[in-house]
């Protein structure tokens, strides 16, 4: 059974800003993980007429329900939902458990023409610069965006085989989602690069698109036009369309004089000069004698009536719209990417890369969708001649009645379908008809198998397709698809209607959506299956003891003392560490901590025997970690001190130096310490910013300075504040020397011995996504702890940060590139994240995420599904924390409950993450 069903609500003209009827398809759940969403509510939804249905919104117009799903950050369904939700328990009259409910809502029927279906591109009219073009074959913005949010985590990417308009690639990049695309069709390519690369620019810089822009409209008069047209050279068009009236010769001066206005007064300017053209083009077939309905033809007598042609208003009109709708788009956008005109050939270096594909195909249907743009596509150049129509044909999906070629033989035949294409045979007055049926599912069979190889395992393809109707012969369009889709390897999950229709003779047809995933590859010896069995065990009896609670690793100073090398709010204990490495690393294997902090997982493992690896993105985190992994004897660390010593002696600080002491959260940095301690600091912060680590040496002396930074004992160089977090100073200020003290840290530090087995780690300072530029060798066991939800690094570490060369523009902008702000906004962030461990990790190996969670948000959940399709979940081990110590720190934050997720390389069925082992204590 689906686990949602479809309902489209109708919105009148009056209730559209732009006084055009539309109407929105959105996804009701049929049960809810959300409690809030009972069944009774959903019921009550169901049994909503359309009027009901905005009324019980308060009438909105369908724009602004647009506008606020966008700046939540949401789906449209979700903000329907949630609109109702407060109107249904205001509501206290309606007796919902007497309302019956099917999976399938009533659907509108749609008797506005053969091609125009429910779930289309007249929905995308009024939504911003999805209705920059009127693409009559394009399909649904609000379906596509709805699609990307479905599950409530978006894919990191997202492919269209069939590009069209733009409308997928789009939505995705207002999502932060990266899309790529196919097209043939050369000039919807433009207008899909020109909605998505051209309005980003233009956001971006908005001075210079109003500066231009309104030089153009300044242009766009009657008066200047005629003037402009009357230098226009027409022969190129009429060669073009030798003996067609497509135009009065008036109309069509004013349209090409607008198009070379663009180019000569954006010249300068790519971006701002595809807008204008889009805009000219956009109106080129509304200047002209011409109609695009299924078909471009030419307007009938009763179609003149009203009709007045208008270029420069037409066109000014576009442009202010399009100035409007850009300045509403986000700041970022993702980028998109064509990669193939044709989608059944999609290049090899995208084999196993996207995570979603969402498309409409070509309907069977007789259109002939390069035709339908034969205007545009001489107007801004991309033919010569109408000729050159079929070369396009040639190489698209035969959808349409000009795409079939009697010549071609090497189509594959499929017995569903020589079923229907028989019928036709026998009865069909044109015998191309059976032929364009067999060809199209022979082609969209090579379509299928291409998407197929560019999903990742466990990508999610939606296809939105209609069925069809020759000569009274019903083609199944949808049935036969998914079980060819099925032949090709795809899973079929579900199979909705979208919206029901009419054929010519008013016979009943439907829009549909099919959802497949790609499966995962399953081969599992019996060897491995016991393999499995026996980590389970070991996790079950792990879980049921939790040995790092017994004594002595119970204890809050537990370890090595180099783990205290440096204080850092928010590290993993080491007795964890520890017992993780004794218990899933095997002797003498190799453990990587991808989000290393201050080493805490790789220093363990060196103590342990075992090959260990620490990356962190902060400056601070990573010199510490690099410190302890690698530690210098005391002799090196005395020599290293000395050379540092040494450079001091030669800086020279200047305004700039002092003007960064002004800096601070709590208190200015200058505020911490005595004038002469600040001068000494400020020359050794000149010095790490300009030298860096140079050598394991200096690594050590460095960290053992950023400890002695701050702290509430004699060590600390500052006035009295607190040694994790550097709280407002108080108390003298007492001159204390950098050096003298930084060596008493050292001392203490290296005074207990390494143990024999003692294996020195590697540290690495960068992103995590770049792991894989300095490093080779697979791992093991990969044990890392993500920053938990609520947590910010940046803000107490922030004056030991400082000294690793932050200043204030990093602490509001470089922070928003770690995953600690990330995740704030979505979990995405971690889609890369589990793509890299899978990289890394042996076949057999072991990834352990250290998680919490507690007050606010579902960062374990989120994390569970976010790991497929590279992982499977084996355990969730939890243990209460809310009695745990707190170090003196009165707020700890929104982490009631620690969890250690087990996963493996995915080796089974992804419904399987949801039925593993969960251990409560």
């Amino acid at each position: 059974m689906p686990n949602q069903v479809f309902k489209t609500i109708y919105f009148p003209r009056e209730r559209t800003r732009n006084g055009r009827s539309a109407r929105v398809t959105i996804t009701i759940p049929t049960e809810s993980s959300e409690p809030k969403f009972t069944k009774q509510f959903l019921a009550y939804i169901q049994s909503l007429s359309s009027r009901d249905f905005r009324l019980a919104l308060q009438d909105p117009f369908l724009e602004d329900l647009e506008r606020q799903a966008t700046t939540g950050d949401i789906s449209f369904s979700d903000t329907c939902l949630n609109g109702l939700l407060q109107h249904y328990h205001n509501c206290t009259m309606i007796d919902v458990n007497s309302l019956e409910t099917d999976i399938q809502l009533e659907l509108p029927l749609n008797y506005e023409g053969y091609c125009d279906v429910g779930v289309t591109f007249r929905e995308s009219h009024h939504q911003g610069l999805h209705g920059w073009y009127p693409y009559v074959e394009g399909f649904s913005a609000t379906y596509v965006r709805d699609t990307l949010l479905r599950n409530g985590l978006p894919p990191r990417t997202v492919y269209d085989p069939f590009g069209g308009a733009g409308t997928t690639q789009l939505a995705a990049s207002c999502l932060g989602i990266s899309s790529f695309y196919s097209e043939i069709n050369p000039f919807m390519c433009f207008v899909a690069e020109t909605k998505v690369k051209a309005a980003a620019w233009a956001r971006n810089n908005l001075e210079t698109l109003h500066q231009v822009t309104a030089k153009y409209l300044q242009y766009m008069t009657p008066k200047w036009l005629n003037e402009l047209g009357a230098k226009v050279d027409l022969d190129a068009f009429e060669a073009a369309f030798p003996g067609r009236d497509f135009f009065e010769e008036q109309h069509l001066r004013h349209l090409l004089a607008a198009r070379n206005l663009a180019y000569t007064l954006a010249e300068e300017v790519i971006q701002i000069q595809s807008l204008l053209l889009l805009a000219c083009a956009a109106n080129a077939v509304n200047s002209s004698n011409m109609t695009r309905r299924a078909d471009l033809r030419r307007r009938r007598p009763d179609e003149y009536k009203t009709r007045r042609v208008d270029v420069s208003a037409f066109i000014s009109q576009t442009v202010r719209r399009m100035v409007e709708d850009i300045e509403y788009l986000p700041v970022q956008m993702a980028d998109s990417i064509k990669i193939s005109a044709d989608c059944r050939k999609i290049p090899s270096e995208f084999a196993n890369s996207f995570d979603m594909a969402i498309t409409s195909p070509p309907y069977l249907n007789g259109t002939n969708y390069f035709r339908n743009t034969k205007i545009e596509l001489c107007l801004l150049g991309f033919i010569t001649s109408e000729k050159e129509l079929s070369s396009f044909c040639k190489q698209a999906v035969a959808a349409g009645i000009n795409n079939v070629s009697r010549l071609r033989s090497n189509y594959k035949i499929f017995d569903s379908v020589e079923n229907v294409a028989s019928q036709l045979d026998e009865c069909a007055k044109d015998k191309r008809i059976p032929l364009l049926v067999r060809q199209y599912f022979s082609d969209m069979q090579e379509v299928l198998s291409a998407v197929y190889r560019g999903l990742v395992p466990g990508g999610r393809f939606f296809l939105d397709i209609g069925d069809s109707k020759f000569y009274g012969v019903h083609v199944p369009t949808d049935r036969l698809l998914a079980q060819i889709a099925q032949s090709v390897g795809f899973v079929l999950e579900h199979q909705h209607v979208l919206a029901r229709r009419y054929s010519r003779d008013k016979s009943d047809l439907v829009q549909v959506e099919l959802v497949f995933h790609k499966p995962v590859q399953v081969s599992v010896s019996m060897a491995v299956t016991n393999e499995v069995k026996n980590l389970e065990s070991k996790i079950l009896n792990f879980g049921q003891h939790l040995p790092y609670k017994d004594a002595p690793y119970s204890s809050r100073n537990w370890g090595h003392n180099l783990h205290s090398l440096c204080s850092y709010q928010g590290k993993l204990k080491p007795a964890i560490a520890h017992w993780l490495i004794r218990e899933f690393v095997p002797e003498g294997g190799r453990v990587l901590d991808p989000l290393g902090g201050v080493g805490t997982v790789a220093f363990e493992a060196a103590l342990m025997g075992r090959v260990s690896v620490s990356n962190d993105k902060s400056p601070l985190a990573s010199t510490i970690a690099t410190a302890k992994v690698n530690p210098p004897s005391l002799i090196e660390a005395k020599t290293a001190l000395q050379e540092i010593e040494y450079h001091l002696a030669s800086v020279r600080l200047n305004s700039q130096d002092y003007a960064a002491a002004k800096f601070g959260l709590n208190a200015t940095v200058a505020d911490y310490y005595h004038p002469k301690t600040l001068e000494e600091i400020l020359k050794a912060r000149r010095i790490f910013i300009r030298d860096g680590l140079k050598n394991q040496p200096e690594a050590f002396i460095w960290a053992s300075l950023l400890h002695v930074l701050h702290g509430n004992r004699p060590y600390a160089l500052s006035r009295i504040s607190h040694p994790i977090t550097p709280l407002h100073p108080k108390g003298e200020s007492v001159y204390k020397s950098l050096v003298d003290k930084v060596w008493e840290r050292i001392e203490r530090a290296l005074q207990p011995p390494l143990p024999e087995i003692f294996r020195p780690g590697v540290g690495y300072y960068g992103d995590f996504r770049d792991l894989p530029n300095k490093c080779q060798e697979a791992f093991d066991t990969i044990i890392t702890s993500p920053p938990f939800l609520g947590m910010r690094f940046d803000r107490p570490n922030w004056l030991r940060l400082w000294f690793c060369g932050w200043g204030e523009s990093d602490f509001h902008k470089t922070s928003l590139s770690f995953l600690d702000r990330q995740q704030t906004k979505s979990m995405n962030c971690y889609l890369d994240f589990f793509k890299i461990c899978h990289e890394f990790l042996k076949p057999t190996g072991l990834l352990i995420l250290h998680l919490g969670s507690g007050k606010r948000g579902e960062m374990v959940s989120q994390l569970k599904k976010i790991a497929l399709p590279y992982f499977e979940l084996v355990a969730d081990v939890c243990e209460n924390v809310q009695a745990l110590e707190q170090h003196g720190i009165s707020d700890k934050g929104l982490t009631t409950t620690h969890h250690l997720l087990f996963f493996r390389p995915f080796l089974g069925n992804c419904n399987s993450l949801y039925n593993k082992t969960r251990i409560l204590f």
